[in-house]
């Protein structure tokens, strides 16, 4: 398996957080490394519970944060999508079999996730 990037001690200790409480929101600064947790975190909950994940975000940030995902998991390239297009086919992208959906914030009111 391909050796991947890994969390500061501060960013270990916000994903051990994670772990131990739950989903909670990360607050610090911009800059302060929160895509990399999220990333992990993503994987995480797909790899030890099946569960997939929904990123909400500003629309200059969906394809960075699709690369960042890649980078800092083991998620294949299908597994982490952009849900953008025409109405019918934001609907397609949400029935695939993906990992990891990637709004804009009004995508993600428009579509929600179940």
């Amino acid at each position: 398996m391909e050796s991947k990037p890994g969390l500061r001690p501060d960013q270990l200790s916000a994903f051990a957080a994670v772990i131990k409480f739950g989903n909670f929101g990360l607050w610090t600064d911009p800059g302060g490394g929160k895509t990399p947790i999220s990333c992990i975190e993503s994987y995480y909950a797909w790899s030890a519970k099946g569960q997939r994940s929904a990123w909400a975000q500003p629309s200059s940030l969906l394809h960075k944060n699709r690369e960042e995902i890649l980078r800092f998991s083991h998620f294949k390239p299908e597994d982490v999508v952009v849900v953008e297009g025409t109405p019918a086919k934001r609907q397609e992208i949400m029935k695939s079999d993906a990992k990891v959906f990637l709004f804009t914030f009004s995508g993600w009111s428009k579509e929600g996730f179940d």
